[in-house]
Formats: C-alpha cells, structure tokens, sequence
C-alpha cells in the first residue's frame, strides 16, 4: 500500500479506516469523524496507546501515518 500524507488522503470522496494493532496483527474500523488533519492525527495518538500499539489510516488504497 502506498504511503502518502494525511493531507493527501482526506481530500478524495473515499471512505476511510483507522488500522491499528501490536505485532503483526490489526484492526480496521470505520472512520467517521472530522476530515482534518488534526481530528485525524488525534485519532491517531488514541490508538496507538502511548507506543504500545502502531495504527494508520488508509482509504484502502492509500495509507497515511501520523
């Protein structure tokens, strides 16, 4: 999957999926909150739990990391 900017990724009509987990596995849920950058950067934070868990978010083709 290609990696671009959040920026990037909350400008096309794509929904989009917060993937986060520890080791190798993870989760997508459904993203529904606001498409800024800072709304997504704090989702972001929330997720990864401090560094215990890594998360991204992705349109399913595209994927950005904070």
């Amino acid at each position: 999957m290609e990696k671009i900017s959040i920026k990037q990724i909350i400008q096309g009509n794509e929904d989009l999926y917060v993937v986060s987990g520890e080791g190798e596995q993870g989760a997508r849920e459904d993203y529904d909150g606001p498409r800024t950058v800072a709304a997504i950067l704090k989702a972001l934070k929330k997720e990864r739990c401090n560094g215990d868990r890594w998360a991204y978010i992705t349109d399913g083709q595209f994927r950005a990391e904070a």
